[in-house]
């Protein structure tokens, strides 16, 4: 009787728990990300991961509170988030680099920029890449660890640019 009292309470722990991962967390954070303009195709894979991390955790803690020795599962699912934060390095320096260009604003919409040799204006700035369309209409994508790590020129950061016109007159004598 007491298996099936902590059994149903443990069912029960997995049933709010699912709740609070589908309805509240990942809410949240899809919300966040959207806000920042991330890609939908990665919204939904981020979303997809962070549901099988957490649930994962709520089955954890479901199990342990039934008597079942969890540290091996701990393990398993440290080694697993350790293996998907290396292979999601890139991303992870995209999004730090994103976050650093929207608390130090090297540039602004409409502006034109030159990055890593690339020129045109500024068209579109995410949490992961910024857009920049050229003279000749074409579009580029840059990741933003790309722009961070690279010269930035901003064509529009003063209003007034000095010039400098050699000229030569002919004459005759």
């Amino acid at each position: 009787a007491e298996f099936l009292t902590d059994f149903t309470l443990a069912a029960v722990i997995v049933f709010l728990g699912y709740l609070f991962v589908r309805f509240i967390l990942l809410k949240l954070f899809r919300r966040i990300m959207r806000r920042y303009g991330v890609d939908e195709v990665f919204v939904q894979f981020a979303s997809v991961i962070l549901n099988i991390l957490f649930m994962s955790l709520v089955v954890i803690i479901a199990l342990d509170f039934v008597g079942v020795q969890t540290g091996f599962l701990i393990a398993a699912l440290a080694a697993v988030l350790i293996a998907l934060l290396a292979a999601m390095q890139g991303w992870l320096q995209n999004v730090a680099a994103g976050l650093w260009m929207f608390f130090n604003y090297p540039f602004k919409l409409n502006e034109l920029v030159e990055i890593a040799g690339k020129q045109g204006r500024v068209e579109e700035i995410s949490l992961l890449t910024t857009k920049l369309r050229t003279r000749d209409n074409l579009e580029i994508i840059l990741p933003n660890r790309t722009i961070v790590n690279n010269i930035i020129t901003n064509f529009h950061a003063n209003p007034e640019r000095r010039i400098e016109l050699e000229i030569t007159i002919a004459y005759e004598e």
